[in-house]
């Protein structure tokens, strides 16, 4: 598995460009539920700001929020 620090991108970029929940955070996120490792879940989630868990959420199906969820 990728280092968790490798997955989480800056606030902004070079250019000063809002953040976005790095597309290979939300995999790492949703491998991790599919396999069901809730330290790695934990590990993952844990660092993100209340807005990227909000980006997060969004960006995924109804079926994977719910499995992230219960």
């Amino acid at each position: 598995m990728q280092n968790q620090d490798s997955l989480m991108a800056p606030d902004h970029d070079a250019n000063g460009a809002a953040y976005v929940l790095d597309r290979r955070a939300v995999s790492a996120i949703l491998y991790a539920v599919e396999v069901q490792d809730r330290e790695q879940l934990i590990t993952l989630i844990e660092p993100l700001h209340a807005a990227d868990v909000a980006d997060l959420l969004e960006q995924i199906t109804a079926y994977d929020r719910r499995r992230l969820i219960a």
